[in-house]
């Protein structure tokens, strides 16, 4: 028997019902994944889509511009990642399709890790280029 199966179920109908709710279960993480990066790619895009409107209006003033304009790095980093995040997702569900076994599984596991890690990387370089932007704000205001 496939060791993706569990040794308790039995009958066939047993073994249908418990593979069509991990395909269910699989599904519905395929979507969130799908969902998370795609916000991922959304906020820091558009994050630096903003920025580079302001520079655009403010060019003439070298000082903020400049400073500013080191807020796209971490907003580029961001879609970056989304976007690895979103190819890596695409080869763990390709993993998770043709794991015939439970070490092949695994590996799969690991592709999902990687994933879960760009996305939780890609919100944490939209935070950074938030605060980098919020920091220019400030000083300009206060200088």
């Amino acid at each position: 028997m496939n060791k993706i199966i569990p040794e308790h179920l039995k009958t066939e109908h047993e073994i249908n019902f418990f593979v069509q709710g991990r395909i269910e279960e699989f599904k519905a993480a395929m979507a969130f994944a799908r969902g998370a990066l795609s916000v991922a790619i959304l906020i820091n895009g558009g994050a630096a889509i903003a920025i580079l409107a302001l520079l655009g209006n403010i060019w003439e003033d070298k000082s903020l511009s400049a400073y500013l304009a080191g807020c796209l790095l971490p907003f580029s980093i961001g879609v970056l990642a989304g976007a690895v995040g979103t190819w890596l997702s695409y080869l763990t569900q390709c993993s998770y399709l043709a794991a015939e076994n439970e070490g092949q599984q695994k590996k799969a596991d690991w592709g999902r890790m990687a994933t879960i890690g760009c996305i939780i990387f890609s919100y944490i370089t939209f935070a950074g280029g938030a605060l980098w932007a919020c920091f220019v704000f400030a000083a300009q205001i206060y200088i």
